[in-house]
């Protein structure tokens, strides 16, 4: 639109537009968050009161079962992340790099009492890692499987670890949101695929020198192999995308409409309008070569050509892609340009 009163109306439209697109953007996310965060939470409070109560009561039982719940906790909450929740990914960035400091602190004590009297009577039986007598002394205390339970704890230590600094490296820096996000997802499925390995490795260790306890054992293997499914599907990016569009999906078809309201975030649309006006630029046809439309490589000496634009000031919009025949997109750019000027 030339005059005033019709741009006026166009940009009433545009922002009726992008009002209901970040609506329904909203329930899009709600969708989305709802369940996952309903999951979270439930796996997150429930896995760390085990943890805690195996720290406390020296249970490696209560630990393993709780890490078993903290670990779908943990993927649900970031399955709760979309790219545009810069602020909310930047606390879980943070509070992933402090969760694997405390991860380490635990495993590297509870590694660091191997062999200096770590036995409790769990529900009639004895922890499964040493075989004793409660009239034997420490000093006689016999722990055959005692590499095997400091190698996990150390191992899985070791890995919490190296996570931590990569998470404190990224809030550092403050990497972009959506890398973060991708960050989260990967790191988790390092740490559920690490603890499956170091787990597996200490079970089939107890179980080959005391033998196969099915009280025992059976909720541990199902702990390593809901660990390591759960690191075999972080494996693939794609997965929390695919998840996130199934819940979204839910009560409702998705529109591009969605799309828009993403790259809204938090802002209002008159401050997006605001922005996107301020950033406006044009070139002048004048100006492009045949060799500035066959350049398939970003040029920022381009960027030189154009000057701030406003929309009535601009006489067409022409998208542009590398894979497009420049020889062919060049012909017809000229032939509007005549027609355009010969109007």
């Amino acid at each position: 639109p030339k005059d005033p009163p019709a741009l006026e109306r166009w940009q009433g439209t545009i922002r009726s537009q992008l009002d209901r697109s970040q609506e329904a953007g909203q329930r899009w996310k709600q969708r989305i968050q709802l369940p996952t965060i309903r999951v979270a939470i439930f796996c997150l409070a429930v896995g760390i009161i085990l943890c805690l109560l195996g720290a406390l009561l020296a249970g490696d039982q209560f630990l393993t079962i709780g890490i078993g719940l903290i670990f779908p906790g943990a993927f649900a909450a970031v399955l709760a992340l979309v790219p545009t929740d810069s602020a909310s990914i930047r606390a879980a960035t943070r509070g992933g790099a402090v969760s694997n400091f405390v991860l380490v602190a635990v495993f590297v004590g509870m590694g660091a009492t191997t062999g200096r009297g770590h036995i409790v009577d769990i529900a009639g039986f004895h922890d499964d890692f040493c075989q004793h007598d409660r009239t034997l002394t420490l000093q006689t205390l016999e722990c055959p499987s005692e590499a095997a339970y400091f190698s996990r704890n150390f191992g899985f230590a070791l890995v919490s670890f190296v996570n931590g600094v990569r998470q404190a490296l990224a809030y550092h820096h403050n990497i972009p949101p959506r890398a973060a996000l991708e960050l989260l997802w990967s790191l988790g499925g390092i740490h559920s695929f690490s603890y499956g390995v170091c787990s597996l490795a200490y079970t089939v260790a107890v179980i080959a020198i005391y033998g196969f306890n099915a009280q025992l054992h059976l909720p541990r293997l199902l702990v390593v192999a809901e660990a390591l499914a759960l690191g075999i599907i972080a494996s693939r990016p794609r997965v929390r995308v695919m998840v996130q569009a199934y819940l979204a999906s839910r009560g409702g078809a998705c529109s591009s409409a969605v799309g828009i309201a993403a790259l809204l975030g938090g802002r209002s649309t008159a401050e997006v309008q605001s922005i996107a006006f301020s950033l406006l630029r044009s070139v002048s046809a004048e100006l492009l070569t045949a060799e500035d439309m066959a350049r398939p490589t970003p040029d920022t000496a381009l960027y030189q050509l154009t000057e701030p634009a406003s929309p009535h000031t601009i006489d067409c919009f022409i998208s542009h892609s590398w894979r497009d025949n420049p020889d062919l997109k060049w012909a017809a750019l000229q032939e509007r340009r005549g027609r355009f000027k010969t109007a």
